[in-house]
């Protein structure tokens, strides 16, 4: 579902019922999204699912709107005998989104897990409610959502199991953690369990936390920004949800690129490859090897290269720094020279999980 920018505010009313009939399995993505010009859209959205017996759901929601349009949607959703219904649903944009779940199990045996994430930010609202309905015997369901909330944000969440009195034999789960990454977020969370069964097991928990100081300042003296190390840290707070998920291209269209193995294969920047490029193109020559022009030029980019990485190390001079193939030559290189002169027999040498595999 696509929404752009109108001259005056409009609404997009939208429906869908999927009904699978017994046996049937299917997969279903719903994508709500917009161009990225400011949106004056409000979007009114119910999605309705009837599963007969022994179908299969797997079904995604993806709220990635422009940070100005409002959501107001639902989920709701009748689970026959042996049913199950997988689905996930993601939050982010939107000044306001507010998303109602409701699944009702009513046949014996049938099973719902429900997963979400909610990326609140600046001063935006993201509002989640969900509501698990046991009717009869024999039924389990497992909630898991995970939220971070940034800037001046706030998110909400209320989980709601119900067991009714004939729901005897029910396994019922709910968990809601939440990150906060400004001392201006606020999330409010209310897990709630109404059990009139008494041969159940369910059970339910929230949680409020920051990102840890220690893990923070760990990524940053390795180089990385501290906004860029918060990024890091966050989705791996939420990490978990996204490798349960099925379809491969949504993983890789939900998690950013986050490659820390520069000790193999450094990824170049955009920079770096046009650098290279123009190289090959105008100065490619030996260095330090001959008297034309090209050489010539060749070795003074060589050699420039060299003094800016001094300066940028805060070297005493240029002529300390040494040009090696990679890490690996590196520490070999450290290893034959000042490691033969300084570690003798009998010294103990600490190295951490994370070091290159060459010091080992």
């Amino acid at each position: 579902y696509l929404t752009r920018s109108q001259e005056r505010n409009f609404s997009v009313n939208q429906r869908l019922l999927a009904v699978l009939e017994s046996g049937a399995e299917a997969s279903l993505i719903e994508h709500f999204c917009g161009t990225d010009s400011p949106q004056n859209s409000f979007t009114n959205s119910v999605t309705e699912f009837v599963l007969q017996a022994n179908a299969r759901l797997t079904h995604y929601r993806l709220h990635m709107e422009q940070e100005q349009a409002l959501h107001i949607g639902g989920i709701h959703a009748q689970l026959q005998r042996d049913s199950q219904l997988n689905s996930f649903q993601i939050a982010t944009g939107g000044i306001l989104k507010r998303l109602d779940v409701d699944v009702s199990l009513v046949g014996e045996g049938a099973h719902c897990e429900l997963s979400g994430v909610y990326l609140p930010r600046g001063k935006q609202l993201v509002d989640f409610h969900t509501a698990m309905r046991h009717m009869v015997p024999n039924c389990t369901s497992n909630e898991i959502y995970r939220g971070i909330v940034a800037d001046q944000s706030r998110a909400v969440f209320n989980g709601l199991i119900y067991i009714h009195p004939q729901a005897q034999k029910t396994s019922a789960q709910l968990s809601n953690k939440n990150l906060l990454t400004s001392d201006q977020a606020e999330v409010d969370t209310k897990p709630e369990l109404q059990i009139y069964a008494n041969d159940v097991q369910c059970a339910h928990g929230a949680t409020v936390a920051q990102i840890d100081e220690q893990l923070l300042y760990y990524l940053c003296s390795r180089g990385i920004e501290r906004k860029e190390a918060e990024v890091l840290l966050s989705f791996g707070f939420i990490n978990e949800l996204l490798n349960r998920l099925d379809d491969q291209a949504i993983q890789e269209h939900l998690r950013p690129l986050a490659y820390l193995d520069n000790g193999a294969t450094t990824q170049k920047t955009l920079g770096v490859i046009n650098a290279v490029d123009d190289y090959y193109r105008k100065d490619n020559a030996n260095v330090h090897r001959a008297a034309h022009a090209l050489s010539d030029r060749a070795t003074h980019a060589f050699e420039q290269a060299r003094a800016k990485v001094a300066q940028f190390i805060n070297s005493p001079g240029a002529e300390q720094i040494v040009w090696v193939r990679g890490t690996s030559e590196a520490i070999n290189l450290v290893a034959s020279t000042w490691g033969v002169s300084n570690v003798a027999e009998g010294d103990r040498i600490l190295v951490s999980v994370m070091e290159h595999h060459s010091n080992i």
